[in-house]
């Protein structure tokens, strides 16, 4: 580990794209200030969406981070945590933590960064004896914790040492049609129920039947059709209408783009379902009468003033308290 005063760790959730692609933005900015990044995750999985390396970038892979599906197992990552969380510790490198409270317990040089929390969104796995202490630390609020103005949980917000963002990149400039042609339909890179993916596939067949001339581009986590497509910049100047899983990473990027964004709602899903009651909220209703949505959105986007580059705030505050 090569340990300097411009350096710090970062643990990256890889549940999902969410984590990934706000970590990616983040350390992009980071490394034009002249910080260096220990970026703990599943490295084959980092790699896997962004391949590119950099010399500011040291991977360190961590292959047993949890995951969502694994706050609903019955394993204690109890001792992992208090390991990790000592590893990080004797760095005496700041740390930067993407949804894991759990690193507070060995070590309190640390900056969150979450909307919600796994253990209270799903169960602990971390023994009841722990949970008790880290609850406790949360609590005392040593520690600076960063979430979404729109989308973090209201017990996220309360923390005394809460601090709001918005939307991580840059507003895109797109001259978007007042016409819908492409509507690409979403389920994400997170752990989801099958049915979920029925029922948005179910809610698609039915604007199919009601209007022919859209075209349909579907998540490459479908595989279902020769349609399915990489949601990259050039594609997302193309889409006129999102439908589907409301995972933050997906939003973050509708909104950086203006894209209105149809939320289908499943229970089990905790974190999108929350999400997208949130949208329906700031948007309307979810409707089959996509143009009476497609014009409300866009009128109410308007309304709403988003801020956007939300990570040099973030990697101003980090440099500040480092340098």
């Amino acid at each position: 580990m090569i340990i300097k005063k411009n350096y710090i760790n970062y643990v990256v959730c890889p549940n999902g794209f969410g984590h990934f692609s706000r970590a990616a933005i983040l350390i992009k900015q980071l490394v034009k200030n002249n910080i260096n990044i220990n970026l703990y995750t599943k490295k084959n999985k980092w790699l896997k969406f962004h391949p590119s390396k950099s010399q500011y970038i040291n991977i360190i892979n961590i292959e047993n981070l949890p995951e969502a599906e694994d706050y609903k197992s019955k394993k204690d990552y109890g001792n992992f945590f208090e390991n990790l969380s000592i590893k990080l510790s004797n760095t005496h490198l700041l740390t930067i933590s993407d949804n894991y409270p759990e690193l507070l317990l060995k070590n309190n040089n640390i900056i969150l960064m979450c909307n919600f929390f796994w253990h209270k969104e799903i169960k602990p796995v971390i023994s009841k004896k722990k949970q008790i202490l880290l609850t406790k630390l949360i609590k005392n609020s040593k520690f600076n914790i960063f979430g979404n103005k729109y989308f973090a949980k209201n017990y996220i917000k309360n923390l005394p040492k809460y601090y709001s963002l918005e939307f991580f990149d840059n507003k895109k400039i797109v001259n978007k049609s007042k016409e819908i042609k492409n509507i690409f339909i979403a389920i994400g890179f997170g752990n989801h129920h099958n049915d979920y993916k029925t029922k948005i596939l179910n809610l698609t067949k039915r604007i199919k039947n009601k209007n022919k001339k859209y075209n349909f581009f579907y998540d490459t986590n479908f595989q279902i059709s020769k349609k399915t497509i990489n949601l990259d910049n050039s594609m997302l100047k193309k889409i006129d209408i999102i439908i589907g899983r409301p995972s933050l990473g997906i939003v973050n990027k509708s909104f950086n783009y203006q894209i209105p964004f149809i939320p289908i709602l499943f229970k089990d899903d905790k974190e999108c379902f929350e999400n997208g009651k949130i949208i329906k909220k700031m948007f309307g209703r979810k409707t089959i009468d996509l143009y009476s949505y497609f014009f409300n959105f866009h009128l109410r986007f308007k309304e709403f003033k988003f801020k956007y580059n939300s990570e040099k705030i973030l990697s101003d505050y980090i440099v500040k308290n480092i340098l």
